[in-house]
């Protein structure tokens, strides 16, 4: 159960850096035709 609980964890946490470096990606873009 534990093991479980933990790979559930892993799971969510991959999913929210997945987001996050989405969002970093796209605010970059954004940045590069904002400065053209």
């Amino acid at each position: 159960m534990i093991e479980w609980r933990m790979g559930l964890g892993v799971a969510r946490a991959k999913r929210i850096l997945a987001m996050m470096i989405k969002s970093f990606k796209t605010e970059k873009a954004c940045q590069k035709k904002l400065s053209l």
